[in-house]
């Protein structure tokens, strides 16, 4: 190694600059060469992606058939849907008329139940009267229109409305 110095001051090895010399020609041969390259990975990409497109033509194609294809399975899965709604509307709408009208039944015997425990009482109470004396001559007079002797009997005629009206 070569050092030369000067005035105390040291100067960089000269050697190593050597090796760092380059050949213009073979630079631009390296350069064209990489430009060369650059250009059919381009071609060959673009020639790459004009496959994909046509692919991908053929891909959207069928993937707009699929979704065609999935909207009518969507459509007759809904159509299927309601269809089973509606059928279960009127088989338990049936039943449910049928649970309304026998409540309502129910309630009409209950109020027939009622009234008639209702009678029953009031025969039962006239059933332990039926022997006195007194509830016998009340009967009498109401239902036979029977009068003690001395007695008048009036009979005013029921409500009958007046020719005049």
């Amino acid at each position: 190694m070569a050092r030369k110095k000067t005035r105390g001051k040291r100067i960089k090895d000269t050697s190593s600059i050597d090796r760092h010399v380059i050949d213009i020609e073979e630079a631009q041969e390296e350069r064209r060469l990489r430009r060369q390259q650059a250009a059919n990975e381009k071609k060959r990409k673009s020639h790459h992606n004009k496959a994909e497109s046509a692919a991908d033509t053929v891909l959207n194609v069928s993937s707009e058939a699929r979704k065609k294809k999935r909207k009518k399975a969507g459509r007759a899965k809904r159509v299927l849907i309601l269809i089973m709604i509606l059928a279960v509307l009127v088989f338990c709408g049936g039943a449910i008329t049928q649970v309304v009208k026998l409540n309502i039944e129910l309630r009409e015997t209950e109020a027939e139940r009622d009234r008639m425990l209702a009678e029953k009482n009031l025969l039962e109470k006239d059933l332990t009267r039926i022997n006195d004396p007194e509830y016998i001559e009340e009967q009498a007079r109401k239902k036979l229109r029977m009068i003690r002797q001395g007695e008048i009997l009036y009979v005013f005629p029921e409500n009958e409305q007046s020719s005049s009206d």
